[in-house]
């Protein structure tokens, strides 16, 4: 449980630095200096929360490995439904959405089980969106 606070602290850091300097990108290394994170364990778990940052549409990851605030990810609403495959789709509840239909890759349905309500952030597209619940 405390690895979980832990974590969820990190990420509200990562978070609040990345945002007030939303213009610039920065390494990981860089990001760990200036939060004061440089043990070799905190910096695992700054890797491990940028990852799962940047698979849910909150930050932006860039090549040479940089990191940058993503502003505003849509967040929308809707039901999942859960192929047995293990991929899914999400019905966009909002009428006023251009967007009616989410794919959803079985990497990004996490604990959702079919007919649950999700919020989902837009995290790419391909022939569709693409979205993280």
């Amino acid at each position: 449980m405390k690895e979980e606070v832990e974590i969820s602290k990190i990420k509200e850091r990562i978070l609040k630095f990345l945002k007030k300097r939303s213009k610039r990108s920065f390494r990981l290394k860089e990001i760990a200096r200036k939060l004061g994170l440089m043990e070799e364990y905190e910096m695992d778990v700054i890797r491990r929360v940028l990852m799962e940052m940047v698979e849910r549409g909150e930050v932006i990851k860039l090549p040479r490995n940089k990191y940058k605030f993503k502003p505003n990810p849509k967040i929308l609403v809707g039901r999942l439904t859960v192929n047995p495959n293990g991929y899914g789709f999400v019905e966009v509840e909002n009428e006023d959405s251009q967007i009616k239909e989410i794919f959803i890759p079985p990497r990004f349905i996490h604990t959702a089980i079919d007919g649950d309500k999700v919020a989902v952030s837009i995290v790419g597209k391909g022939k569709g969106e693409l979205a993280s619940i």
